[in-house]
């Protein structure tokens, strides 16, 4: 493989290559190239308008390690009200991350609480982030003098230097688990900063504040640590540093090479707003209509804050996952041609936890939509995108957009965008449909606009709706004036507020708040419950 080459529009020398411990997770929505570039931090992308700074803090761990810093350096209890206090001063923090930030810090206090050790057990807190840094007498290909490997967490040792532990933080306790690769390179980085003869134990454990307790994920020698980067970690690493290819996504957002990046679809004025001068952000449908509920709801989601199970796995959502999951699995898997009446006997949507009731409706769900499948009418080698993440960047609005669609497939040379939906109602009230679902207004505006590319002739939107007794297929006409002119009014109103606002005050109603999945957070809730 020939040398990693930076692409058009970076320049500067590669003094250093710099990774985390972090870096080969979540690589499903990671771009290569941007991994690359990140992990050589001299590098300089020659980029257009610099975007404004948010008011509100968004880095969503920030004020919980900002707090324990403070804490574990005063070695005594403080008020956390004046820790966040001073912690706000870099940044302004919404009323929910306070709460969140609070609890996080009284729970993580409680399930690492040292009370009972011996002094020979006792670990104190290390301030300075263990970093491995190795410099090298010539660069290879990679042009480096120096290479740092660093793993983003809290670091305890013990008085007598025999033991070490890093604990690292996550948000949620039923998020992503850590990999193999990063466990080795976080064991790695911790048995190896600031070599030490008499260290005999390394010690890797990860905590998230919704989890009453820590989990251990390495516990061994320090040679045992090498031995596991050696196997899991060096590799992993060096894939990431060597990267190449483009995937444009959510990770377009933090990236310095976006403005210049040859894959980010531009599609100035999708969202008819101007952002000149606003902080650059990224939107979507569902972020959109959680901001129309509440701006503090939309926010939180944002931080991704833990959210209400009861709220987010209601029956009918629990049902809707299980009948997309396994639309998704057969339109992916198209060996058996389109979708039938046959569900299989075995069909019972394991893992999403149905009713009895549930699961009966959801299979007559299925089989209707075997009707309408859109596969009954595609040639074999016809293109299909389940599930599609589609980016685009919009200069004028400064903002990135991403959008899902059910189901993107070509009819002949046209593109058609599928949203699916159930419902346990046997028919739709007289709203307008694309207010009642922005997802179509969005598809409408970006084939009208021709962002994806293809024929007009038979490009459209469509809405199939399952219901109890049978199936609805709506067909929208993204070419007729009044249509599109529908569409635009529609994101517009969603976006423009949105667009302004820097604060996301929580606007409490005894509606949405039953229905918000991170009104667990909210002070103005609780407010409203009190009056």
């Amino acid at each position: 493989m020939s040398p990693w080459q930076p692409p058009e529009g970076v320049t500067g020398e590669v003094a250093a290559i710099v990774v985390t411990a972090a870096a080969p997770r979540g690589k499903k929505y990671k771009c290569a190239m941007a991994e690359a570039i990140r992990a050589r931090p001299d590098l300089r992308v020659r980029s257009g308008r610099a975007s404004a700074k948010e008011r509100l803090q968004h880095f969503t761990l920030g004020p919980f390690m900002e707090s324990l810093d403070a804490v574990e350096r005063h070695h005594r209890p403080l008020a956390l009200s004046d820790v966040l206090g001073a912690v706000e001063r870099n940044a302004r923090l919404h009323d929910g991350l306070k709460k969140w930030t609070s609890d996080a810090i009284r729970r993580y206090m409680e399930v690492f609480n040292r009370e009972h050790d011996t002094p020979e057990t006792r670990l104190r807190h290390v301030p300075k982030r263990w970093i491995y840094r190795v410099e090298v007498c010539k660069p290879g290909e990679r042009g480096a003098q120096a290479y740092e490997i660093s793993a983003w967490g809290r670091c305890y040792e013990s008085v007598d230097g025999r033991v070490r532990e890093l604990r690292l933080i996550g948000i949620r306790a039923g998020a992503e688990p850590r990999t193999d690769a990063e466990i080795a390179i976080a064991a790695f980085v911790t048995a190896r900063a600031a070599p030490d003869d008499q260290l005999e134990r390394v010690r890797v454990v990860v905590f998230a504040p919704d989890s009453d307790e820590q989990a251990t994920l390495f516990d061994d020698t320090p040679q045992r640590a090498v031995s596991a980067y050696e196997e899991h970690g060096r590799g992993a690493l060096a894939e990431i540093v060597d990267g190449h290819g483009y995937q444009p996504g959510t990770a377009c957002l933090r990236c310095a090479f976006a403005p210049r990046c040859p894959a980010l679809p531009r599609a100035n004025g999708l969202l008819g707003v101007d952002g000149v001068g606003r902080p650059r952000r990224s939107w979507s449908v569902t972020s959109g209509r959680a901001y129309q509920a509440c701006p503090a709801r939309a926010h939180l989601r944002d931080l991704n804050l833990p959210t209400s199970r009861a709220v987010e796995h209601s029956d009918a959502a629990r049902r809707g996952r299980a009948v997309h999951a396994l639309l998704a699995a057969r339109h992916t898997d198209r060996a058996d041609g389109p979708c039938t009446l046959d569900l299989g006997v075995d069909w019972s949507a394991d893992g999403h936890g149905l009713t009895t009731d549930d699961l009966a409706l959801g299979k007559a769900m299925l089989r209707h939509h075997a009707e309408v499948c859109p596969l009954r009418h595609l040639p074999a080698d016809a293109r299909v995108c389940v599930e599609p993440r589609l980016t685009f960047e919009d200069e004028q609005a400064q903002v990135l957009v991403i959008a899902e669609p059910d189901l993107l497939y070509r009819d002949g040379g046209s593109w058609v965008w599928r949203e699916v939906k159930t419902s346990a109602r046997e028919h739709r009230g007289g709203t307008d449909l694309l207010s009642a679902y922005p997802q179509l207004a969005l598809g409408v505006l970006v084939l009208a606009r021709g962002e994806l590319g293809g024929s007009r002739a038979r490009s459209r939107v469509e809405l199939e709706v399952l219901r109890p007794g049978g199936v609805d297929l709506e067909v929208v006409d993204p070419f007729t004036p009044q249509v599109r002119q529908n569409a635009e009014a529609v994101i517009r109103d969603m976006v423009h507020r949105w667009r302004a606002d820097d604060l996301f005050t929580a606007q409490p109603t005894a509606h949405h708040c039953a229905r918000c999945e991170v009104a667990v957070w909210c002070r103005a809730k609780d407010e409203l419950a009190a009056r």
